[in-house]
């Protein structure tokens, strides 16, 4: 029996984490049996974060590695259907987008743009440099259109010729007053559950979040 451990529902969504869903969806379109349980508790993990599954007593971790064995242990045929040519376009569209090639978004440059290294960066604006179209060079380094074009733009107009640095995040939902209050209710005699904590919030404080909130707020302050 596999049991495949990841984090709660949200919204009526299997998992609120997308390497959790992919997991569940892969086992569902292939019709596999198994048992969803839903946690925050990664310390049985085999890398100490979820999803991860326990298949007749041999634990998993990592969503692609996940798959990689269910599909060879059990043979699980789903893209049998795809033809060799179709195959390959399939591992490269994958790595292409784990290295930031086919990002789908037209999104700020420091979010789309940066994962791409500073030195293809330099080959392409120096390609452009020496009289080449910024079409050519995109294509010729495997680089999206609109990105060569900002490049381009960025280094001609403001003599930029790098990422733009991100700075910080979005700010905590739970901070100040309503912080000290998580923390009293987490410590209380009642052993409330994050929802129920998340409910008290939002009663006493104003403050409506998700229990997920709750769970990220409690480990940002070193509570275990």
């Amino acid at each position: 029996m596999i049991t495949l451990y990841s984090y709660p529902e949200l919204f009526g969504v299997a998992d609120n984490n997308g390497y959790g869903l992919k997991v569940f969806a892969f086992l569902k379109l292939t019709g596999m049996s198994f048992d969803h349980q839903h946690t925050f508790d990664a310390s049985a993990a085999p890398r100490g974060q979820l999803p991860y599954i326990v298949d007749d007593g041999e634990l998993i971790g990592d969503s692609d590695a996940i798959i990689a064995h269910l599909s060879r242990k059990y043979r699980l045929p789903i893209d049998g259907g795809l033809t060799a040519a179709q195959h390959d376009i399939r591992h490269l569209e994958h790595f292409a987008s784990e290295l930031g090639r086919l990002y789908p978004y037209a999104g700020a440059e420091a979010f789309m743009a940066g994962s791409y290294s500073r030195d293809l960066r330099g080959r392409v604006l120096a390609a452009v440099e020496a009289g080449e179209s910024v079409e050519a060079a995109a294509e010729r380094f495997v680089v999206g259109r609109s990105t060569a074009y900002r490049w381009v733009t960025a280094a001609r107009e403001e003599g930029r010729r790098e990422a733009k640095p991100v700075h910080g995040g979005p700010a905590p939902r739970i901070h100040g007053e309503a912080e000290a209050a998580m923390l009293d209710l987490a410590g209380g005699p009642h052993h409330l559950t994050l929802a129920e904590i998340a409910a008290r919030l939002a009663e006493t404080h104003g403050v409506r979040v998700h229990l997920t909130t709750v769970h990220r707020a409690l480990r940002r302050v070193g509570w275990t």
